[in-house]
């Protein structure tokens, strides 16, 4: 079984929430990439960090993620690298884990002296106005245990009404009937995985997983393979120019398609052409 998602319809449900959190809220697939479920624009804080410290904030968001994957993990509030608090919370219904969500920053009233050093020696290191980022700072919300338990609530209660409305839902593998059918009937469009991937509303490693299930090949090579079989029945069939045939199977760079071919019969298109006259 694997989670779809009304992407849009899910944004908005999340983006309901913020003036009442203020923070930012993200939502991870099972795979912990970042999905257009997330909240925007980037709390303003948060933002002039990533400026210099995007490798450490993606760090301390992988190191909650393995914390989070345990079986009898629901929830839990953390410090991020830089000493903010961030909440973390599974989205899972009867044994199905949908993905997760990532709630903050928060500001620990208690550790701001820590904090503000930490600012000061930021801007020393990298050159940055102090009173910029200590501003930011302040406009982050105070963090507390009550606003914890209070948030939860909300999204437990949130991704609930999700499945109630089917803005979530479960689909088997079947869903490669539709996926295989999508892909002979739109591969002359320059189709890419990631188009694909958003169309069906599923992660890039759920798509692979069902192509690789249903043909016996990852989701690229399979799609490669439709286009390549395309050509060559244009190729056998017509004496449309290379270049337009190309084009046809949804590939306008015609270099890229000889090269392409070539890797895939063994002979160039010319040669494929007359060697079937």
């Amino acid at each position: 079984m694997i989670a779809h998602f009304d992407f849009e319809s899910f944004k908005l449900l999340l983006k309901s929430l913020k003036p009442l959190i203020i923070a930012n809220i993200s939502f991870f697939d099972e795979t912990f990439n970042g999905t257009y479920a997330c909240t925007s624009p980037i709390d303003p804080f948060c933002a002039l960090l990533k400026e210099n410290l995007r490798n450490d904030c993606k760090k301390s968001d992988d190191e909650a993620m393995k914390r989070g994957k345990g079986d009898s993990c629901t929830g839990f509030h953390y410090f991020c690298h830089f000493g903010l608090k961030e909440m973390f919370f599974k989205m899972s219904n009867e044994n199905e884990t949908y993905g997760y969500i990532l709630v903050g920053p928060f500001r620990e009233k208690a550790n701001t002296q820590q904090d503000l050093g930490r600012i000061a020696e930021y801007c020393r290191t990298y050159g940055f106005d102090e009173k910029t980022l200590t501003d930011a700072y302040f406009n982050v919300a105070e963090f507390s245990i009550e606003k914890y338990e209070a948030i939860r609530t909300i999204i437990y209660a949130l991704f609930d009404y999700a499945i109630h409305k089917r803005i979530i839902t479960l689909k088997n593998f079947a869903l490669s009937t539709e996926i295989i059918l999508y892909i002979k009937n739109n591969f002359s469009t320059g189709l890419t995985i990631e188009d694909l991937a958003a169309h069906f509303f599923i992660s890039q490693k759920q798509l692979c997983s069902i192509i690789q299930k249903a043909t016996g090949m990852p989701p690229k090579k399979y799609l490669t393979a439709v286009r390549m079989d395309k050509a060559k029945l244009l190729l056998g069939e017509t004496d449309s120019p290379v270049k337009d045939i190309a084009s046809q199977v949804g590939i306008f760079d015609y270099n890229y398609f000889t090269k392409v071919f070539k890797a895939y019969t063994g002979v160039t298109p010319s040669r494929y052409r007359k060697n079937r006259a």
